[in-house]
């Protein structure tokens, strides 16, 4: 009992706790920086006077508290977030870029953080403080560039879809408020350079070193230079991100990026490199390690995580060096401690839930574990060791070790699932077997990498050696990887189960360049336009992960358009559908091509529905097709669009238009019983006015969705694009829009009228749509 991790005093991991609940409580209330500076003098005061445990807790509780109302409402982001408003306005500013601009593939925009200096509204400058995140075109400028910015200053955008990435909340937990966003590089101009941190600078110029040592001689092999820099580095880019998914559909993501992980190996490498100068344990071992791994995290670049391992695999490993090994539980509280004073938003995120967790389920999992499995495949118990044979002493041996990573995977894994779950809405069983091999394999890259860095300095052609060797490892650590994610079952996604679901659901989601509709309809769930490459990342793919999908019932190509289709190879990968279907129509487009190769390598049937067609559904509903007929003289793309009406059981219909226009209305109107419906979802036709007076009187709706893309910047003077868009609706009937509600939910139930959910809060009808979105295309230059 002595020496589990658990036993005697841990008054830090309790310390931990406290902290953790005072940051908890006052992001949970919206306590502001008065109010907790008054808790935590109150709780002072009483510890002053009446000192007791209780009163200790209260006191951790309310400091950090504190320190999380000044991180998460930083006073001068507040004031500036207060006089943009909700619309944004055109400023000019002034500041310092104090981190690395990024970007994504097929995206031409960096963003990066901005100290501001001073900022120009209405003729005036103004002194600020804040922190502003940039969005900026083309080329950025770099860590450490004083900067002056003309562009337009507003509130981030919060998600619109469901399983959407919270970045407006990502950005609050950063004490960044407000983004400014410039549509040209020629409204910002570089006034100096070499405003940063001088450590900070090192540690890029120490990184670019190192990432250029690790992929020597493997310029021809850039996945593998990829996953090696990312393993040793954490360092990220195009072939490492297209690698990744392998990675966490195996549960082995840990891996991929700088983490408690390589960290501990680090250390552990040291330690080996330490035993034959006697000191590799003890007291001393400390001394020569903690360095090291603070060095590390100087190379890796000082990211949240980086610096996140280092403090925890120094605290702990210390304490695990020491005399004290029963206090491992109380050092874990102590890194918590640490990190939570550095950075109370850390708590939120799934890097530190993880870590900890993992960390407390090995403490508190791993050796019940390995005591229950320790005697498969072994001796006789009763048969001391020593009078085993000496290749039966090293298997025996080997077969502990083997075991051992067996009880830790599994532990591991136990902590790790209810987070994955939570945060990703990702189950991994195949994460137990898969850490077995990939763990060692990582191992020996790590140690790899790190040789050549080492060696490297002295010889190009050590490091040169030691990258091939490294090469090997690698190809099979991805082979087992890509493997291991084949695996049927190996991974899945998964969500909460939804007590009184409708019979009928459609999700109009709400996408800035594409369209896609979700359609549930008894255990059935389509997939109607996967949309935009860019789109489908963000919002289609999010959406069904949450969800809990990994498969389509099928897919259906709404249009020949890159709006509808041009994600169809990466949606037939991610969400294999059991069939395809397309209209008749010759395939004129590009995009209607690659749909039909992409079916054609995966084995997904193809089947083609012209005009007075239908597709049976589970649970007596069924989509009838309206439109295109087999033959349409002399179409173009954008009237090439399958139009259906969902008929449920209970007789109601549902017109899904898609963004067809006035051209397509009219040879619909040649059928006008077809027409009529209960709800009709529409989009916007890329030309043509769509949801003619003539069409609306013969579909006779109560209910209209529309799905209308969200721009931020809007001609205010384009009249004839505003009068274009407005639907001429009675006034008994509601219409609802994408741009001011985000993903719209229509719920169908038998005897039930109509519901529609909104995913930005109550749905707001158009006509209480405030003119949020009449914004010009680009900001004026603010005076002066």
């Amino acid at each position: 009992m002595g020496l589990s991790p658990f036993s005697g005093r841990q008054p830090l991991f309790g310390g931990a706790l406290a902290a953790a609940a005072g940051i908890a409580l006052a992001d949970a209330t919206g306590l502001g920086i008065g109010p907790s500076l008054v808790a935590f003098l109150a709780t002072l005061a009483v510890f002053l006077w009446r000192r007791s445990n209780a009163s200790v807790w209260a006191v951790v509780v309310a400091a950090f508290a504190t320190l999380q109302a000044f991180a998460l409402r930083p006073p001068s982001g507040l004031e500036l977030e207060r006089r943009v408003g909700p619309l944004g306005r055109a400023v000019r500013v002034v500041g310092t870029i104090i981190d690395q601009p990024r970007t994504k593939e097929e995206s031409r925009f960096y963003r990066c953080t901005l100290q501001l200096e001073s900022i120009r509204w209405d003729g005036q400058d103004h002194p600020c403080q804040a922190l502003l995140a940039v969005s900026w075109p083309d080329e950025a400028p770099v860590y450490g560039d004083r900067v002056q910015i003309d562009g337009w200053l507003r509130p981030p955008e919060r998600p619109r879809n469901p399983g959407q990435f919270d970045f407006a909340s990502w950005l609050r937990r950063k004490g960044v408020l407000t983004e400014l966003w410039l549509r040209e590089a020629s409204d910002a101009v570089v006034l100096s350079s070499g405003h940063g941190s001088a450590l900070v600078e090192t540690s890029a110029e120490f990184r670019r070193w190192t990432h250029d040592l690790l992929r020597l001689d493997l310029e021809r092999e850039p996945e593998v230079a990829a996953v090696i820099a990312s393993m040793v580095l954490g360092t990220a880019d195009e072939a490492a991100d297209q690698l990744a998914e392998s990675f966490r559909q195996t549960g082995t993501f840990h891996l991929f990026a700088v983490s408690g992980f390589n960290v501990a190996i680090l250390a552990l490498l040291v330690q080996w490199l330490l035993q034959p100068l006697g000191l590799g344990r003890g007291k001393l071992a400390p001394a020569v390690v903690v360095p090291v791994l603070l060095f590390y995290a100087l190379v890796t670049g000082l990211g949240a995580s980086s610096v996140r391992a280092t403090l925890m695999a120094a605290v702990l490993l210390t304490a695990a060096w020491s005399e004290h090994p029963a206090r491992l539980l109380n050092s874990l509280g102590a890194a918590a401690l640490l990190i939570l004073a550095w950075d109370p938003q850390q708590l939120f995120g799934a890097g530190f839930q993880l870590s900890f967790l993992v960390v407390l389920a090995l403490l508190a999992l791993g050796d019940p574990i390995l005591q229950r499995i320790r005697g498969l495949g072994g001796p006789d118990p009763f048969l001391p060791e020593i009078l085993l044979p000496p290749w039966r002493q090293w298997l025996h041996r080997r077969r502990l070790e083997v075991l051992g990573l067996v009880a830790a995977s599994l532990a591991a894994w136990l902590g790790s699932a209810p987070l994955m779950f939570w945060h990703f809405h990702t189950v991994t069983p195949v994460a137990l077997a898969a850490n077995l091999l990939a763990v060692p394999l990582a191992t020996v890259i790590l140690g790899l990498g790190l040789l050549s860095l080492l060696g490297g300095a002295f010889s190009l052609t050590w490091a040169v050696l030691i990258n091939n060797a490294n090469w090997g490892a690698t190809q099979l650590l991805l082979f087992s990887v890509q493997q291991f994610a084949a695996v049927p079952g190996g991974h899945f996604h998964a969500a909460l189960p939804r007590p009184g679901a409708p019979a009928v659901e459609l999700t109009l989601l709400d996408l800035d360049r594409s369209s896609a509709l979700v359609l549930r309809a008894g255990g059935e769930t389509w997939l109607l336009g996967c949309g935009h490459r860019s789109d489908f990342d963000r919002g289609v793919r999010a959406c069904l992960h949450a969800r809990g999908l990994d498969r389509l019932t099928g897919l259906i190509a709404t249009k020949p358009a890159s709006a509808h289709t041009g994600a169809a190879e990466e949606c037939l990968r991610l969400f294999p559908p059991r069939a395809i279907v397309d209209s008749p129509l010759a395939a004129r487009s590009a995009f209607r091509r690659e749909l039909h190769e992409a079916a054609a390598r995966r084995g997904v049937p193809l089947r083609f529905l012209a005009a007075g067609q239908m597709l049976e559904l589970t649970g007596g509903a069924r989509l009838v097709v309206l439109h295109p007929p087999t033959q349409l003289d002399g179409p173009r793309r954008e009237d090439q669009p399958l139009v259906l009406r969902l008929d449920t059981s209970d007789g109601r219909r549902v017109l899904l238009l898609s963004d067809a226009g006035e051209t397509t209305e009219r040879l619909l109107l040649a059928r006008p019983a077809e027409l009529r419906a209960d709800v009709l979802i529409l989009g916007e036709h890329p030309r043509e006015a769509s949801g003619t007076p003539a069409f609306l009187a013969a579909v006779q709706p109560s209910l209209v969705l529309r799905h209308e893309r969200n721009r931020r910047f809007r001609r205010a003077s384009d009249e004839g694009e505003s009068q274009r868009r407005i639907l001429r609706l009675p006034a008994a009937t509601l219409l609802y829009k994408t741009d001011a509600n985000g993903a719209l939910t229509l719920s169908l139930d038998p005897g039930r009228p109509p519901r529609v959910s909104a995913f930005l809060g109550p749905p707001r009808p158009a006509a209480a749509r405030a003119p949020e979105y009449q914004r010009t295309r680009k900001p004026e230059r603010p005076e002066g």
